[in-house]
């Protein structure tokens, strides 16, 4: 009984909350669009092309396979 009352109490904070954000969100569209995409494209660019463009150009200056590391074995 006890718990029902905190998810409604907390409840009843946080929906006030959210609709306050997406407010303010739809109100000033032209800067929370591009201050909320442009650091997930930032992290997108370090973690996953920084790691193939590296292998792209290790594989055009080698070939397919790097020199120190020897065939696989059968």
């Amino acid at each position: 009984m006890v718990l029902r009352g905190v998810r409604l109490r907390r409840r009843s904070t946080v929906v006030p909350a959210l609709r306050y954000y997406c407010a303010q969100l739809l109100s000033r569209w032209r800067v929370a669009v591009p201050a909320l995409t442009l650091p997930a494209l930032g992290n997108i660019c370090l973690f996953y092309l920084v790691p193939l463009v590296g292998l792209a150009i290790r594989r055009a200056s080698f070939g397919e396979r790097p020199p120190c590391r020897p065939p696989p074995v059968p």
